[in-house]
């Protein structure tokens, strides 16, 4: 079945939560339990997921990098791509999240 924000899912007895971040893709959503984020594409070490494909929104990414923003800074985000990170290095350190760079482009 489709997952959507609020679901929870279980995986060899570990529980997720569902959150709904669109941005890269509309559908997009990450996991988090554990002090753990399972990020996909929504935010890699110093960067975040593309937004110039088909069906992208810069809008809908910056509102899910709001969100996740809030989150726990010692929580471990695990990307689709790259390295780990947590949320407090990306606050300090992704221009995306910090404030220094400009919106995703829309």
């Amino acid at each position: 079945r489709e997952l959507a924000g609020g679901d929870r899912l279980t995986l060899g007895g570990l529980r997720f939560d569902v959150l709904h971040t669109p941005g890269h893709a509309p559908g997009h959503v990450v996991f988090l339990g554990h002090g753990l984020m399972l990020g996909g594409d929504l935010l890699f070490r110093g960067s975040v997921g593309r937004t110039d494909l088909p069906f992208s929104s810069g809008a809908d990414m910056d509102l899910s990098l709001a969100r996740i923003s809030a989150l726990a800074p010692a929580l471990v985000v695990h990307p689709g791509h790259g390295p780990a990170t947590t949320i407090g290095q990306e606050l300090a350190a992704n221009p995306f999240l910090n404030g220094a760079a400009l919106p995703v482009k829309r």
